[in-house]
């Protein structure tokens, strides 16, 4: 298990807002939207604007034929008020890959059981929008120089489940950073 890893997970309840727009309550649906974009802002570094489908990666990740695998239907959310519709977020899990390694890393991990590899480049936060999740678990990390060299890898322990973990509507951030191993979970309502 890699000594130089902390996976934090940061429950984030959307529910609850989607649960007030759902209601005839009066509140502005794009403020909610703007409130959710400030929290995650306000959680993680940067926001991974690019698509890890589309990004090249690195010759060793290639070489060995492997690839960016991301589930068919999976939506990568690079603007949170234009992207997510909050009478669908109970339904949904936001998923936050946070990279504070130092490093560019290629990420092993199974999403309800499927197999999921995706690129986050040092210092950004790759979200991903899935159908509601019962499982996250991440079970390895690759770690790239800026130049695409091959620098370490480790093989992870963290599991996170529903609802022990997270609930449906949640955004669920992870974050892998170079100092411990550790995991701990905050629940944050984002309401009024």
């Amino acid at each position: 298990m890699k000594q130089s890893t902390r996976c934090v997970a940061i429950a984030i309840s959307l529910a609850f807002l989607a649960g007030l727009a759902g209601t005839g309550c009066d509140v502005q649906v794009g403020g909610l939207l703007a409130d959710i974009d400030v929290q995650l802002n306000n959680l993680v570094d940067r926001i991974q604007v690019h698509d890890p489908r589309t990004i090249v990666l690195p010759s060793p990740i290639v070489d060995r034929g492997d690839a960016v695998v991301i589930e068919d239907g999976v939506e990568v959310i690079v603007s949170i008020e234009d992207q997510l519709v909050i009478q669908d977020l109970p339904n949904l899990t936001l998923l936050g890959i946070e990279n504070l390694t130092g490093f560019d890393m290629y990420l092993s991990y199974t999403a309800d059981g499927v197999d999921q590899e995706v690129f986050v480049f040092d210092g950004e936060t790759l979200l991903l929008l899935y159908p509601c999740l019962d499982a996250v678990q991440l079970w390895r990390e690759e770690d790239y120089d800026e130049f695409g060299n091959f620098v370490q890898s480790f093989d992870l322990e963290a599991d996170y489940f529903n609802p022990e973990d997270f609930y449906c509507g949640d955004a669920l951030i992870i974050t892998l950073d170079a100092f411990a191993v550790t995991a701990s979970i905050e629940v944050i309502v984002l309401s009024r």
